[in-house]
């Protein structure tokens, strides 16, 4: 049963791949899309639990169907100038994601892309964050 599942999981990703032309997120209001999202993070998770050859390999074809479709971020630069654009025309320092927003349904997919944008550049090069600051304060925004 556990090898149809990762099967299952695996179709269920191809599914929304052909769909979509991207991997699901976990910032969406697609109760749907973030349950795929929530179910293939479990499978990453519990990897090193697979011992058997067959829920290795599919195991392996969901990894392969998701490192296929990595998600495409704005340039560092481009994510800096994003993120003053979005300072100086909303006076918040942050963007919202889906998951932290008080109207879900209604927040602009463009900030919930800055806020991963904003997410990945810290990750890759954490000195973004003084330059997040310096632009913060060039505005007057804590």
């Amino acid at each position: 049963e556990r090898l149809s599942y990762y099967e299952y999981k695996a179709q269920e990703l191809e599914n929304f791949i052909a769909l979509n032309g991207r991997r699901p997120k976990w910032n969406t209001p697609d109760k749907a899309e973030a349950k795929l999202y929530q179910e293939l993070e479990w499978i990453f998770l519990h990897a090193d639990k697979l011992y058997v050859e067959e829920l290795q390999q599919a195991y392996k074809k969901v990894l392969d169907l998701w490192n296929a479709h990595t998600p495409k971020y704005l340039s560092y630069e481009e994510t800096i100038e994003a993120f003053e654009d979005f300072v100086a025309k909303t006076g918040r320092a942050y963007p919202r994601n889906y998951r932290n927003s008080p109207e879900k349904e209604n927040l602009p997919d463009p900030e919930a892309q800055l806020y991963d944008d904003l997410a990945h550049w810290q990750l890759e090069r954490p000195e973004i964050i003084s330059t997040l600051t310096q632009i913060r304060q060039k505005y007057g925004v804590k």
